[in-house]
């Protein structure tokens, strides 16, 4: 890009853009922060009174403690100096005043990053012939320049997004160092009709130390934006028994919890030891958790171990124990040619327990509404 095009894109002349690159900094890098005072303080001598009122009464407005000092100095105040005074209490609220929630400016570099989302148009009611016009926007603006791109689009699927990245780099002349983008639906997966899966993904690592380095508040991310999800009847979270941000996150984000656990040895000792860290955790959060009930599964009626174990699970934890989850052929069958059970065979011992398992998720949903 020569410089006259860029001058002419960030539309300033062509000289200022040459003494820019000359000097090799930003106009906004050249200027001296100003620190000096130009006039003498008129609040200087009854400051500390001011501080005083103040640490009393955080709540004091600058108003409100210029109108006492005229009454307390009558004349030696003008009513213009009011501005003053509110910009030294700022200035003091900020340094010494109550702890308020810490925010950290964004620093944005020339080239370093795009941002892109979607917008949907159907609030606008745009038709085509008489016809509405289903579509959306792909918008992508460069965080620094303010410079946008914008495409029609008709998803939020991964190639509208691929799509709209590559029409919006076009347009830009060039590609920034870094891209974002809010790309929730596209991760979103239809694996059968009624049917959405998220699937595990390697970045996860990355977002729980996301969550552990912004603190307490981050543990909320997921529970928020489950409470914007609609058109669904049932969330399921799938984790595994080790604890983890991410975990953590779920169960704040969850009403009610099935716990499974698998029969064979020392089941009923680990199912104690992970119930403990669950109680504990959930103290911890502040947050209260409904177990729906504990699901044993691979109860194989060839061995009388596998009743054993059951017999323990009922005996520890009574009438928490579901209907166990038999365990036959269909189950690594089915996972072969990637089918469910109920696809692969609907008869089967397995799908018939998961059937049950099913009817009784949703009679608790059904019970809890009524109430």
């Amino acid at each position: 890009m020569t410089q006259r095009v860029a001058a002419a894109r960030a539309g300033i002349g062509e000289r200022t853009a040459r003494k820019y690159e000359r000097a090799g900094a930003l106009p906004s890098q050249r200027k001296r922060r100003h620190e000096w005072k130009t006039r003498i303080d008129p609040f200087e001598e009854d400051w500390p009174w001011v501080v005083g009122e103040l640490e009393r009464d955080p709540a004091l407005q600058g108003s409100t403690l210029f109108a006492l000092l005229c009454e307390r100095h009558p004349g030696c105040y003008r009513s213009t100096q009011v501005r003053t005074l509110q910009r030294h209490i700022q200035q003091w609220r900020v340094l010494h005043g109550p702890e308020r929630e810490v925010m950290f400016a964004q620093q944005h570099v020339p080239g370093e990053r795009g941002q892109s989302d979607f917008t949907h148009m159907k609030d606008l009611a745009v038709t085509l012939v008489g016809h509405p016009f289903a579509h959306l926007l792909h918008h992508l603006v460069l965080t620094y320049s303010n410079v946008e791109a914008v495409s029609i689009c008709f998803s939020e699927s991964f190639e509208a997004l691929a799509e709209g990245i590559e029409h919006a780099l076009w347009q830009l002349g060039g590609v920034p160092a870094q891209h974002r983008t809010d790309h929730l639906t596209a991760a979103i997966q239809e694996a059968r009709e009624r049917l959405h899966i998220v699937p595990a993904d390697k970045d996860l690592n990355t977002a729980a130390n996301h969550i552990v380095a912004s603190g307490m508040k981050s543990y909320y991310i997921l529970r928020n934006a489950m409470k914007q999800l609609q058109g669904y009847d049932y969330i399921l979270f799938d984790h595994s028994p080790s604890y983890s941000p991410i975990t953590e996150s779920a169960l704040l984000a969850s009403q009610e919890m099935l716990i499974p656990c698998e029969l064979a040895s020392f089941a009923v000792q680990g199912l104690l030891n992970m119930l403990e860290k669950l109680n504990a955790t959930l103290s911890d959060l502040d947050h209260e958790l409904d177990l729906c009930g504990i699901v044993p599964f691979k109860l194989d009626m060839r061995y009388s171990m596998s009743h054993q174990y059951l017999e323990s699970l009922k005996a520890t934890f009574g009438e928490k124990i579901l209907q166990p989850i038999r365990t036959d052929a269909t189950v690594p069958r089915s996972q072969s040619i990637q089918e469910t059970v109920f696809e692969y065979d609907h008869r089967s011992k397995v799908a018939e327990d998961f059937s049950q398992l099913a009817v009784f998720v949703m009679q608790k949903g059904q019970q809890e509404v009524k109430v």
